[in-house]
């Protein structure tokens, strides 16, 4: 037999002639004898498809014995982590970026966790939870990818934290809606004017529109609804909504008050008259008691006294009739309307400011009336003063009944 390797005392045969020995003991042993192959690192003399030096692997020698994880690529060959990614770096093909880790990342880095399986390696997945979004340009949580994908950003380049009406835009006021379409977006309270006359379809605020359905511009007592005559007072409170000057109805208590007034002046007017008058009722013959008062006891200017005077002619003194007055008929009953209706002036014409003029130029002229009927008219009687007045000693009801005799007696 021809030995094949005639310096090599361990080896003499090679079956498979591709130069490695039969005696897998000896130098460079074949470790398939019977298959020309040229794998020099895991083994020798073995198949390798892609000449790297590491054998193809086979049922009786696997990865786990050195074969090639990767026979048909001759930049890897190992896969420590077994996710079919190679240790080898790049520029070697299919490099696992996390070689010891398991992965299956294939977009942003390869052989990396991936725990959505969206191709994005948890790292570098915005939204490593949402396997229909990982990108987020904004970096403010809503994702790149356009709906059906969850969370679409509507505004991919610009920061944003709208989330009602779109998702990811400019909000200022921090009330969900976007600027772009917020018709207050400095208003956290209000965001929509469905109706377009500036008064938010909100409520509690004092922009909050009390007729969000309908354009309206009052301000007064209602914001926001129809008001025809422009006076600030929606037509549904305005009395007179076609009137920019008149707004309310005239009240009819005021007018009530002052009647009352008026007529409580009249009736005191008359009443100070008629107090002022009873004293006077005493007196039944103008200038002159009932009773004679007592004479003075003596004249001044030497005169002595004299007796007093007959009393004064009973043709001249009319009795008080002391007998009460009949009772006055009872005047029929009186509704409160009729009563309103007496007391106050005709108002069906007027205007408010009209009705108010008449009724002070009416207590005004009772007033008036009512002083001049509670002033009564100074009465005097008895025989003129002298010019120096009433003598000593004498009063005004003396001079009255004797002033007469002292005049005589003075020849004056």
């Amino acid at each position: 037999m021809e030995d094949d390797f005639e310096t090599d005392a361990t080896q003499w045969l090679d079956s498979d002639e591709d130069g490695y020995g039969n005696n897998a003991d000896g130098t460079d042993g074949d470790l398939c004898p019977l298959q020309e192959g040229y794998s020099t690192i895991d083994r020798f003399g073995c198949p390798d498809a892609d000449e790297d030096g590491y054998s193809n692997p086979t049922g009786a020698w696997t990865l786990d014995d050195g074969a090639d994880a990767f026979p048909l690529d001759d930049t890897q060959w190992r896969d420590s982590d077994l996710d079919e990614f190679g240790d080898n770096p790049a520029p070697a093909n299919m490099a696992d970026i996390c070689p010891i880790t398991f992965g299956t990342s294939t977009e942003d880095r390869l052989g990396c966790p991936d725990f959505d399986l969206d191709g994005w390696s948890d790292e570098g997945d915005a939204f490593y939870l949402d396997i229909t979004q990982w990108n987020d340009t904004d970096s403010d949580g809503y994702g790149d990818n356009p709906s059906p994908a969850i969370t679409p950003d509507d505004c991919i380049d610009t920061w944003g934290n709208s989330t009602l009406d779109l998702l990811g835009c400019v909000d200022s006021d921090g009330d969900g809606w976007s600027d772009e379409f917020d018709a207050y977006p400095n208003h956290k309270l209000l965001w929509s004017d469905s109706d377009g006359d500036g008064y938010a379809d909100q409520s509690g605020t004092n922009l909050s529109d009390d007729c969000p359905d309908e354009a309206g511009t009052s301000t007064v007592d209602r914001l926001g609804c129809i008001d025809s005559d422009g006076d600030g007072w929606s037509d549904l409170n305005d009395y007179y909504p076609k009137d920019a000057e008149r707004q309310i109805k005239a009240s009819i208590l005021p007018f009530i008050s002052i009647a009352l007034l008026v007529t409580l002046l009249t009736v005191g007017g008359v009443a100070m008259v008629l107090m002022r008058r009873k004293p006077e009722q005493s007196f039944v013959v103008a200038g002159q008691l009932t009773t004679p008062p007592p004479p003075p006891s003596q004249f001044n200017l030497g005169m002595g006294a004299f007796p007093p005077p007959p009393p004064p002619p009973a043709a001249q003194v009319t009795p008080v009739d002391l007998t009460p007055a009949p009772p006055e008929p009872t005047p029929p009953p009186i509704s409160t309307h009729d009563a309103l209706a007496a007391l106050l002036p005709d108002t069906s014409e007027s205007t408010s400011d009209e009705i108010t003029q008449n009724i002070t130029a009416d207590i005004q002229e009772s007033l008036v009336q009512g002083d001049v009927v509670s002033k009564p008219a100074a009465t005097t009687s008895g025989p003129p003063l002298p010019k120096f007045g009433l003598p000593e000693g004498w009063n005004q009801e003396q001079w009255e009944f004797y002033g007469h005799e002292w005049l005589k007696e003075h020849n004056l």
